[in-house]
């Protein structure tokens, strides 16, 4: 079970005293970077009947982050969960990954990937679903390549860890969150369609038929 502290106004305005705000919406802050390099996420329940009443949204994403670190998925460190009543929000404070997301570094690289990047993406998705992970967040600014050379998950308060291997209509539905993201889908293809789709199959612990494969390429396929 999560344990969630309950801050003050007054203690929240001390933790956040000095912090850069990373993300903000029209309710307010969403994501701040406190004086000591860890992340704070904020979460709002945005109807009264939610399910955020009972099992929070800062809940899910430190529960998530210790799943998948017991899968061998490399994501973020969740430290801390806390409740602050007087501005209805609850947030969870992590230790983000050091790198740089894959939209990121196609910025770095003339707004392209290399068939090698293409390559682990595809391979990486693969393993996601082998494990029995549906990231409902799966777009290549959530996918990070780290530090360290490897990939990486963030933004993972909205996924569904399964004990099984995800069956290909998850897959597929999983596939569809990318098509979403016009400029994804063309670093993705870089005239060579058939290189991410190639890997991922490749990777993936399911016999797919030649019918599903096309699934994947037509669904990825921006045009």
């Amino acid at each position: 079970m999560v344990f969630m502290s309950q801050l003050s106004l007054q203690e929240y305005q001390d933790l956040t005293n000095h912090a850069d705000v990373l993300a903000e919406d029209g309710f307010g802050e969403k994501v701040l970077r406190l004086y000591d390099g860890t992340i704070l996420k904020l979460f709002r329940v945005k109807r009264w009947w939610s399910s955020a009443l009972f099992y929070s949204y800062a809940k899910r994403f430190y529960t998530n982050a210790e799943a998948l670190a017991k899968k061998n998925i490399i994501s973020v460190t969740a430290l801390r969960c806390i409740d602050i009543p007087a501005i209805k929000r609850t947030g969870v404070i992590y230790q983000p990954l050091s790198g740089a997301n894959i939209r990121d570094v196609a910025t770095r690289h003339n707004h392209t990937l290399t068939s090698e990047i293409i390559v682990r993406l595809g391979t990486f998705i693969a393993e996601l679903h082998n494990k029995g992970i549906y990231f409902r967040s799966l777009h290549l600014g959530n996918i990070v390549l780290t530090a360290e050379n490897k990939l990486g998950i963030i933004d993972i308060a909205d996924l569904q860890i399964n004990k099984k291997s995800l069956p290909f209509g998850l897959r597929l539905r999983n596939m569809q969150h990318m098509r979403r993201y016009d400029k994804d889908l063309a670093l993705l293809q870089c005239d060579q369609n058939s290189v991410f789709v190639d890997a991922y199959v490749a990777a993936a612990d399911f016999k797919f038929t030649e019918k599903q494969v096309q699934c994947f390429s037509h669904l990825l396929n921006k045009t």
